[in-house]
């Protein structure tokens, strides 16, 4: 049963209105009365006693999460009756899905720059210990705010990686056209699943269309050409985008990392780079060892021409005098 407006949780939690639904669960805008802000409450509408479990393990581990392009969770808690919520930052803005209705395809800076922003919260997700998989990157999960800050939003069906390096198979989810095979079947899942939904973000993005879902590809479904769709995309970039939504995981890229140099164009490291702050304290004591050679040689061809001066005006008043002292 939907939550209805006006309706408080926990005595702090008031619902205005419902943002979106899905299988997973629900999404409200709510005010924290406590604090006086907007908030937004997912509710979880799994029932079995396996699910509440494992909600709430990635509501604790979630909670720990801190990424400026992704919202904070602020709560989790139960309710009589088995239900289930997390209570995370309220991102206002545009989603890329209706950027892309509103104004036609993304320009390739354009894409290419949202896509690194949240390359930068996946690698952070996939980083921690164990790894988070956001599991339902998507244009609708992707916002631009006033600030022009981007965020993937909707944490709610993120999972942690298990010691087999896979979600669990009953843990699906996905959305059609952005979720990779593995996730749409019985398979288990790993952050290559994540790298193949930004993929196939960035294909919606610059063509205004998704590519077809992983099940018709897998059955022999083509997925047309980016460049055939939109000619203005380089082909670089048709290749990282076509990179990432390969059917098999091992054939995609295996880190955020490897899409990043993908994307940029930029070579894999060779050799070890030399961190910024260290370039920096080097070139400021070269610099410093430099200038101060500069000065010691400055003083010494000041003292010099002062010797020089001090020299020819001793010369000047003696021939002055001379003259003097010898005129009739």
């Amino acid at each position: 049963m939907p939550l209805n407006p006006n309706q408080i949780l926990r005595q702090r939690y008031q619902i205005h209105s419902l943002l979106g639904q899905g299988g997973f669960g629900a999404v409200y805008r709510a005010l924290d009365l406590n604090l006086n802000r907007w908030c937004a409450v997912k509710e979880n509408l799994g029932s079995s006693s396996t699910a509440q479990r494992q909600f709430e393990r990635e509501a604790q581990l979630l909670t720990r999460v801190r990424h400026p392009n992704l919202p904070q969770i602020w709560d989790y808690f139960d309710e009589s009756g088995g239900r289930q919520y997390l209570v995370m930052e309220f991102a206002q803005g545009v989603n890329l899905s209706q950027l892309v209705r509103q104004r036609g395809v993304l320009t390739e800076a354009q894409a290419v720059a949202f896509a690194l922003r949240v390359l930068d919260a996946l690698e952070y997700l996939h980083a921690q210990t164990p790894p988070i998989i956001h599991r339902d990157v998507k244009p609708e999960n992707i916002l631009l705010t006033p600030q022009g800050r981007v965020m993937l939003v909707d944490l709610g069906i993120a999972k942690q990686l298990t010691g087999s390096n896979s979600t669990p198979s009953g843990a699906r989810g996905g959305s059609p056209g952005y979720a990779p095979l593995e996730q749409l079947s019985s398979a288990g899942t790993d952050l290559r699943a994540d790298l193949y939904a930004l993929g196939a973000t960035l294909y919606f993005a610059l063509t205004g269309h998704p590519p077809p879902d992983a099940v018709d590809r897998a059955m022999g479904k083509e997925l047309p050409s980016p460049r055939q769709m939109n000619p203005a995309i380089s082909a670089q970039l048709e290749r990282a985008i076509l990179y990432a939504l390969q059917v098999t995981p091992a054939d995609r890229p295996q880190s955020a990392a490897e899409l990043r140099r993908a994307l940029t164009g930029a070579a894999p490291p060779r050799a070890r780079a030399v961190p910024f702050l260290e370039r920096v304290g080097q070139i400021g004591l070269t610099v410093g060892i430099g200038a101060q050679l500069i000065i010691g040689l400055a003083t010494l061809i000041l003292v010099l021409l002062a010797v020089l001066i001090a020299v020819g005006f001793v010369v000047y008043a003696m021939s002055v005098l001379t003259r003097a002292t010898g005129a009739p």
